[in-house]
């Protein structure tokens, strides 16, 4: 069955099959240009077909000609090796490549990304990590936590958001278990940043938070 295009093309999938009849992200992204929002954040996991091709195409038009920013943090399943797609993010066509060509005019940005990535626009910082994207716990991903942490503590931004993909299991309300390890969202609580993640497909937030201690 012919798939939805994109940008003119039909949409296909890393084995050159068919994406499918219709695109929800289509909808979202309707919905937020249609909002007036200026930038899209993702938090990973962005098109479930390991195309970054098709997805840069979708981007095109729906993002980047509309003049709607976008910028991006790696999920699980945008790592290398995904579906057996050896350089699904660090490959010369893969995610990284691509996406970090399409910085949102305005933005500042440093570092590695979608991995340890710092961009601050319009006066709001930015700290987007792929901390558990790759290898879950505290001790795995010790990079990520201090990457993060001297990017909150060396900003003067008013407003500061995390962005990572990975959850800890009992900081969602789906059945996704432990990655991130507390301590990297203790890190941002302490320099007063949201936290925004994603991996459980689900809407839900929660208080603000005093502490996350150990559980």
């Amino acid at each position: 069955q012919p798939s939805y295009t994109v940008d003119g093309v039909e949409c296909k999938n890393y084995k050159g099959e068919y994406c499918g009849a219709f695109s929800r992200a289509r909808d979202v992204f309707e919905l937020a240009r249609d909002a007036g929002a200026e930038l899209v954040i993702h938090a990973g996991d962005l098109d479930y077909e390991s195309s970054p091709t098709s997805w840069l195409r979708f981007l095109t038009e729906e993002a980047f000609r509309p003049g709607l920013g976008y910028l991006a943090s790696q999920g699980n399943h945008d790592v290398d090796g995904w579906d057996g797609v050896s350089d699904l993010w660090s490959g010369p066509r893969g995610y990284k490549a691509l996406l970090s060509r399409q910085i949102p005019r305005g933005a500042s940005c440093r570092g590695s990304y979608g991995e340890d990535y710092a961009c601050e626009y319009k006066g709001v910082l930015f700290v987007l990590s792929s901390v558990g994207s790759v290898s879950p716990g505290e001790s795995a991903n010790r990079a990520h936590y201090d990457y993060v942490e001297n990017a909150l503590r060396t900003s003067d931004a008013k407003w500061k958001i995390c962005v990572w993909h990975m959850t800890m299991n009992s900081l969602q309300s789906s059945y996704k278990g432990d990655a991130t390890g507390f301590g990297i969202y203790e890190i941002c609580r302490k320099y007063g940043a949201f936290i925004v993640t994603g991996h459980a497909h689900t809407y839900s937030r929660s208080y603000t938070m005093k502490s996350f201690g150990t559980r």
